[in-house]
């Protein structure tokens, strides 16, 4: 009897939760150049792009980890995207997890967003600006991009995540790069349950003028 009881009241509580919903994603184009280890194939890159949206401004990049894909379907945060005229591009499996751009990390991703915008027919996505983002064990992949290419770098998210000097065996070399003092970069690092719950939460800017640009 009690086993009947807590079977029905199981079945009660699934039936009161809410389906999730897939997310979509409009166009998928592979990483030419690199093979993964977990698929021994090309990962792809999954682009969604703001329904009505004229022209991107920007794109939000994040690999297969964690947090990332939550964040980047998160209809709160496709709002803001939505807002700024921004995509999200989400890479599954990872491409380069810490973004070895001394170990030639650049090529495919350029590669990449080439394809992207052949696909999608937004050609400015070959060339707009990044933010990208990583969480946890991935989340210095956003410093080392910024410190790759800053002036293609609009922000670096770095979710539950690491300060930009971190080293590591893992880690590129910066030989001499910083993104200390740079305007157009803005670092932010954050809890990320609490940005998924929509509180606002801290950010540390190097340039702050760039923090209402990308909703933060």
């Amino acid at each position: 009897m009690r086993r009947r009881l807590a079977l029905a009241a199981l079945a009660a509580v699934v039936s009161m939760t809410p389906l999730a919903r897939a997310a979509e994603w409009q166009w998928s184009a592979t990483v030419d150049g690199v093979t993964s280890g977990e698929t021994k194939a090309a990962p792809r890159a999954f682009l969604w792009i703001p329904p009505n949206c004229a022209r991107v401004r920007g794109v939000v990049v994040g690999q297969h980890n964690m947090q990332e894909e939550p964040i980047l379907e998160h209809a709160a945060f496709r709002k803001t995207l939505a807002d700024l005229g921004f995509a999200a591009v989400w890479v599954t499996p990872t491409f380069n997890s810490t973004f070895r751009f001394d170990q030639g990390a650049g090529e495919p991703f350029d590669a990449m967003m080439r394809s992207l915008a052949q696909v999608s027919g937004y050609g400015e996505i070959a060339t707009a600006p990044v933010v990208p983002i990583g969480h946890s064990a991935m989340a210095s992949y956003p410093h080392n991009f910024a410190a790759w290419k800053p002036e293609r770098t609009l922000a670096a998210i770095s979710v539950s995540g690491q300060w930009p000097w971190y080293q590591a065996k893992d880690q590129p070399d910066w030989a001499g790069r910083s993104i200390d003092g740079d305007s157009r970069i803005l670092r932010h690092q954050s809890n990320v349950s609490r940005f998924v719950k929509g509180a606002r939460t801290e950010c540390q800017p190097v340039g702050g003028h760039l923090a209402e640009q990308i909703g933060l």
